[in-house]
């Protein structure tokens, strides 16, 4: 039988090209002056030795750790593939970031580098506050992402 999904979660540094494993990425302040993007390769059995299901109809769900935090979703997009913009749903406090129709990460065995292109996605997440919004100074705000399938 066909194992699920492997998904791992890859980041770079602005100064750097190199993606990898991170557990955790200081991403900047969020200032009205100073957005927020973070790079990330959402890989589906990246290295990957034998096949596993392919991943599609799916979600990317971000949510901030503090509620009060949560008013900054609107602001929150997504850059898929360096081509497709998604703008949020906002539900529940999380901002639910729906992938295109017929959008899938596939689980074929594959070397790991971005020339196994249908096993990854890049993703870029910009979050801009507006110049009106009140941000306290040096108030790190914390977030999670997930996939959900639809």
């Amino acid at each position: 039988m066909i194992q699920p999904p492997k998904i791992t979660w890859l980041t770079s540094l602005d100064s750097d090209d190199k993606y990898i494993e991170r557990p955790e990425l200081y991403a900047g302040a969020l200032t009205p002056d100073e957005s927020i993007e973070m790079d990330f390769q959402i890989w589906n059995n990246q290295y990957g030795v034998e096949e596993v299901q392919t991943l599609e109809n799916f979600t990317i769900v971000m949510s901030f750790d503090h509620l009060e935090d949560s008013a900054f979703l609107k602001y929150a997009k997504m850059l898929v593939n360096h081509s497709y913009i998604i703008e949020p749903t906002i539900n529940n406090n999380e901002a639910v970031f729906k992938m295109p129709d017929g959008f899938k990460l596939k689980g074929v065995i594959n070397d790991g580098s971005t020339k196994s292109y249908d096993n990854y996605m890049a993703v870029r997440i910009m979050i801009e506050a507006p110049k009106e919004a009140k941000v306290k100074t040096n108030d790190l705000k914390t977030f999670s992402l997930d996939i959900v399938k639809i």
